[in-house]
């Protein structure tokens, strides 16, 4: 079973997304 969404590539999608607002954050202050 050829799993293509894996804890590995939810991970990685998360942190980006959490990179991605944490700078816009940073960024409107």
């Amino acid at each position: 079973e050829n799993q293509k969404w894996s804890w590995r590539t939810i991970a990685g999608i998360g942190v980006s997304v959490v990179v991605y607002l944490f700078t816009k954050y940073l960024g409107g202050v």
